[in-house]
Formats: structure tokens, C-alpha cells, sequence
């Protein structure tokens, strides 16, 4: 890879300070023609660029950004919110700083709405956001962002709104990979429930429109049933699993939409001694969900990478504060990563490439 020069390899070269490259480089303060023209010519020789995020130290320009997360679950909100930490050490010499506000639900849409009114009268230069209810948080988003606010939102999308982009999985895509691998553990043939966490999020319904396209387009001998909603409560997914399991004796597989879902449904699962009957698939891991997958319960859980999109998120929206860059692409998405029973860690596993 090709070095990126610095202001500090021209004052090097030409033996001078930092500071008087800075003067030459901005046209700010004295400084003789000469040395300007000697400034400006090595700069032209050796390729140089200014790095526009560093140079908001030298102006002193502090960068606030306000992230609203979920605090619950923790296991994978908080490697959301550890991947932002990470980056904002990365930049907090480039007076970058981020404040944290928490609801306690992924769907605390009420809470959010708040926390969002409040960050508009706090004039937060940036918000990062996991939307709970992207049709209801639209014209807040459009709001902040005509009064000079951009959004990125991460983990799940707002479409159709003035967000500057998305940071997460694709979450059509991950539904697919799921149908593919329930198609085949189940040998092409045989009876599926679908259960999803709550309606409101987009990701979550393109999870499960991606798994029904692919059962429908390759594997049509497989029955299909739900969709059910347990709306992110425990309980109510094992209760609707061990329904499904009397009311249908030959069910063979459930996908489950949620790591809160897929937790317990295979709980439910194996209380009812359905363990080598039932195939279990859906999304993300914890200690729980690494004991069932290694009991053969869960088949296989679809990785999204929380701490990536944490962490790119808050590097993408910087960028955009600095120097007015724009993200490469509205979608900017992170790897898939599947797991299995043979390998339920996640440890290791590579980043989205930024």
C-alpha cells in the first residue's frame, strides 16, 4: 500500500516547522512567497493530500455526535455500542466526541422520540440511531436532518427518509442464507414455522421476506407456517414453540427472526423432547445460545457483526462531518457470518472493509 504523506514529511523535507506548512498549505498568517512556493511545490511532488479529519485539531473544532442505542439485550447492543467506543478513541484527538442516550427496549419507540427531541435542542452536530419504528421516527429523522442534523441509522434501516445512510446486515440476504441452510438440514422436504420479534422493524420482516422467497423459489416441498409474532418478549415465543409442536406433530424446523426468539424457542424445543425432531435456526449468539447450538437444538445462527457496525458507523458519519464525504454507497453493509454447532464463537471474525 502506498504511504499517505503528511504535512510533517514536507516540513522534513524542506526543513522547516509544521506549523509554517500549515500557514503555506491554508494561505493563514505570514509567511514569506519563497517559502510558500517551496511548500507548494513539494507537496505537488510528493502527492501530499490534506487530511481534512485531522485538520479539524489544528482548527480546534469539536465534532458531537449523540448515539441513541438500546441498552437491552446487552450482549449485543452493548458490541454495538463498543464498536462506536473504539472508533470515537480512534478519533477523539480529532475532537470527536459522542454522548450516549438509552432506552431500555429495542422497540421503546416513545422513548426514542424523546431522546430525539432532546438531541435536536441539545444542536448535536450528528446522531447515530438503531430505529425502533422507522415509519413513526421519519419525519423526526427529516427534521433533524433539514436543521443541519444528519442520521445515520445502523443495525436497522429508515427507508424513505433524509438519513444520510445505513450501516448493518442485509438483512434480505441473511433470510435467504438462513432458507438455504433450514432447505437443506431438512433434506428439501417438511414442515417450517416462521416466528419474527416485532412488525415495526424493517430488518426483521426482510429477514423473514428473504427466507419465505427462497422456501418458495427451492424448496417447494416444504410447508410453511406463521408468520407468528412473540414481539421481543421471552415467553411468548416458547409458548407459541411448544403450541406449534402439538399442533403440528411433523413440524421440522422453526426460523426465528431474533436472538431473543431463537433463545427461547429453543428452550421450548427441548422441554418438550424435541430436540432430534426440530431444527432450529436464526440470528446472533450469546453463552445460552452457544450451549443449545452445541446441544444440536440450534442448527445454525446467521452473525451480523454488531461491533462493525458500531464501529464504521461513527467513522462514516465523522467523515461526512469533516469533510463533507459522502458514504460510497445508502447501504454499506456489514459481513455475514454463519455459525454452526462446530464453530459457535465468533471470536476472530473480520470486519466490513471501510
Amino acid at each position: 500500500m502506498q504511504k499517505r504523506h503528511t504535512s510533517q514529511d514536507i516540513a522534513d523535507l524542506l526543513g522547516i516547522s509544521r506549523g509554517t506548512v500549515y500557514r503555506a498549505l491554508n494561505n493563514a498568517g505570514r509567511i514569506s512567497e519563497e517559502t510558500k512556493r517551496r511548500v507548494l511545490e513539494t507537496a505537488e511532488r510528493i502527492g501530499y493530500k490534506p487530511n481534512k479529519l485531522a485538520r479539524t485539531l489544528v482548527l480546534q473544532k469539536d465534532i458531537r455526535i449523540v448515539a441513541i442505542l438500546p441498552s437491552i439485550p446487552e450482549y449485543f447492543f452493548g458490541k454495538i455500542e463498543q464498536g462506536i467506543r473504539d472508533a470515537e478513541k480512534e478519533l477523539k484527538d480529532f475532537g470527536v466526541s459522542v454522548t450516549y442516550y438509552h432506552t431500555k427496549a429495542v422497540n421503546d419507540v416513545c422513548g426514542q422520540i424523546e431522546l430525539f427531541e432532546k438531541a435536536i435542542q441539545e444542536k448535536y452536530d450528528g446522531m447515530l440511531i438503531i430505529p425502533a419504528n422507522p415509519v413513526l421516527l421519519r419525519p423526526h429523522v427529516d427534521a433533524a436532518v433539514e436543521a443541519g442534523m444528519p442520521v445515520v441509522a445502523l443495525n436497522n434501516d429508515l427507508p424513505d427518509s433524509k438519513r444520510l445512510c445505513f450501516v448493518g446486515e442485509d438483512s434480505m440476504m441473511a433470510g435467504r442464507v438462513a432458507a438455504e441452510l433450514m432447505g437443506k438440514f431438512l433434506a428439501k422436504k417438511g414442515q417450517v414455522a416462521i416466528l419474527s420479534g416485532f412488525p415495526q422493524a424493517s430488518g426483521l420482516r426482510e429477514r423473514a421476506e428473504g427466507f419465505i422467497s427462497v422456501m418458495k423459489e427451492s424448496f417447494p416441498q416444504i410447508e410453511l407456517i406463521g408468520t407468528y409474532e412473540y414481539f421481543e418478549d421471552k415467553e411468548e415465543a416458547y409458548q407459541i414453540t411448544k403450541r406449534l409442536t402439538i399442533d403440528y406433530p411433523q413440524l421440522a424446523g422453526v426460523f426465528l427472526t431474533t436472538t431473543t426468539g431463537l433463545e427461547a424457542s429453543a428452550r421450548a424445543i427441548l422441554d418438550c423432547g424435541k430436540q432430534d425432531v426440530i431444527k432450529a435456526i436464526g440470528f446472533d449468539v450469546n453463552d445460552e445460545i452457544e450451549e443449545l447450538m452445541q446441544k444440536n437444538v440450534i442448527y445454525a445462527a446467521i452473525h451480523q457483526d454488531p461491533h462493525a457496525q458500531g464501529y464504521y458507523s461513527l467513522k462514516i458519519l465523522s467523515r461526512y462531518l469533516t469533510d463533507g464525504k459522502m458514504p460510497e454507497k445508502e447501504h454499506l453493509y456489514t459481513r455475514l457470518g454463519i455459525l454452526l454447532s462446530e464453530r459457535p464463537s465468533v471470536d476472530g471474525y473480520p470486519l466490513y472493509k471501510y
